[in-house]
């Protein structure tokens, strides 16, 4: 799995924008009264195989992030909301350069000058990630969930390393499932979510619910302007998913 070219995509100015508001930010005293019910999309995406050329199909499906589209001005004004913007950037040059490791240091010294932007924190988990150094992340990621259980992009994030990593006795798909169910209750019509679910249903085998999973996050980003790759990666997960159900049809 390339986690650069998802991490590319995310950490530009995704610690800037929680930053000023995680800290103060408390769990919900209840979901119900928090998050309005969503009914879960029932359409399924074209059936036809994604007909690309064969350096496509060998790509593996990849999470991808959410990105905030401008910072709150009140943060842009602060001077530490610019000292944190430039390091952002600095990390974001490196991880485009394929040096996550530097991207790494950057907000491991960040951190240590301000330990408590959770921000920060979450974008020092995505470059972790994108290291590789995926029990280093899910630390950062539950570090994070500890004081804002209801983050949606740990929630994500480390539900996808659960059931995609093969460091040796990281792998949870129990983990995983829990974890995407939360954050299915914080945002129901994320199509990352829903992309997340899908490789989730597939690690267990469960192909028919990790197509329909797929087909849903492919609805949502039909009425939406998402990035080519993004469209790109939803389409060969949801082949891999068609070719396991015939597979295993034949099976039967």
């Amino acid at each position: 799995m390339t986690l650069l070219r998802v991490m590319k995509y995310s950490l530009s100015l995704l610690a800037l924008f929680v930053v000023s508001h995680l800290q103060a930010q408390q769990a919900p005293t209840s979901l119900i009264a928090q998050v309005p019910y969503v009914e879960e999309l029932k359409g399924k995406a074209p059936v036809a195989l994604l007909n690309v050329p064969e350096i496509l199909q060998s790509l593996e499906p990849l999470p991808d992030f959410e990105i905030p589209q401008q910072l709150p001005n009140e943060f842009i004004l602060t001077d530490l909301g610019r000292h944190l913007m430039q390091k952002s950037r600095e990390a974001n040059e490196y991880l485009l350069e394929g040096q996550p490791e530097k991207a790494v240091m950057i907000f491991t010294e960040t951190l240590e000058k301000w330990p408590n932007e959770l921000g920060i924190r979450v974008a020092l988990a995505d470059s972790l990630y994108a290291m590789g150094s995926h029990q280093a992340a899910i630390r950062e990621y539950q570090a994070v969930l500890e004081k804002v259980p209801l983050h949606f992009q740990c929630l994500n994030n480390l539900a996808w390393l659960y059931a995609t990593t093969n460091e040796p006795g990281l792998r949870d798909l129990e983990s995983a499932a829990r974890l995407a169910e939360v954050a299915k209750v914080v945002q129901p019509r994320s199509h990352h979510l829903w992309s997340t679910l899908s490789q989730i249903h597939f690690e267990n085998g469960d192909y028919a619910e990790a197509e329909q999973a797929i087909g849903n996050a492919l609805l949502i980003v039909q009425q939406m302007q998402v990035n080519l790759e993004v469209v790109v990666s939803y389409l060969i997960q949801r082949d891999r998913c068609t070719l396991a159900l015939q597979a295993t049809s034949l099976l039967d």
